[in-house]
């Protein structure tokens, strides 16, 4: 497609971090120079819920400071370098579910463990929470609604954000857009999809602006 893309005056440097796991990694089983893959799910029973915790993150200040000298050194008298946080791609959760519990094996549980699967689904929300309570709170995020690619929709560009408070000094989930979805689900019905992963989305979703 020949679609158009503005080209912005700017030079973006991301944070240099690391993010634990939920507590529980899956093994990729293939994936060598790109090709298919399949994985081994570590959530093999939901009795092993209580060894699940919250990712965190830790951020390393002086290599991204050094990262964001360089680039202004080399780049500075051309662009226009900025410090710029991009923590996701997208907050529907459901990639992490299926890495924990199986993508075959989540069809099944609707049926065999739902009161289960709505506690791992409980987890992954309040964890997802906590990350942007964190990012939020050490003034981590950046404004995207500018040429930042949003999900799979498109570009930020939008005059109705940030809100009408907003305070340059920190950026809160408010005035950004946010994103979800569900491809992993897309065998389940409506009526599932409505029941065991929209409403574990939707608190996320209304942290946001747009």
């Amino acid at each position: 497609m020949g679609d158009d893309r503005v080209i912005e005056p700017y030079f973006e440097v991301p944070y240099v971090y690391s993010e634990s796991d939920w507590g529980m990694k899956e093994t990729k089983i293939g994936g060598q120079n790109g090709g298919s893959y399949t994985w081994n799910s570590p959530l093999e029973s939901y009795d092993s819920l209580d060894q699940l915790h919250f990712p965190s993150i830790s951020v390393d200040h002086e290599a991204t400071a050094t990262l964001l000298s360089l680039a202004k050194k080399v780049l500075g008298d051309l662009l226009t370098v900025r410090l710029k946080g991009r923590w996701w791609w997208s907050l529907g959760m459901t990639w992490d579910l299926v890495n924990l519990r199986g993508l075959e094996q989540i069809m099944f549980d609707v049926y065999d463990y739902p009161d289960q699967l709505h506690q791992l689904m409980g987890i992954l929300r309040d964890g997802t929470l906590a990350k942007l309570d964190f990012l939020q709170e050490n003034a981590l995020l950046s404004l995207n609604n500018d040429g930042t690619y949003v999900g799979s929709g498109g570009f930020g560009y939008t005059g109705e954000l940030p809100q009408a408070d907003f305070d340059s000094k920190i950026t809160r989930t408010s005035d950004m857009w946010g994103f979800c979805e569900s491809q992993e689900t897309t065998t389940f019905s409506p009526d599932m999809f409505a029941e065991f992963i929209f409403p574990y989305q939707l608190p996320i979703l209304e942290r946001f602006g747009l």
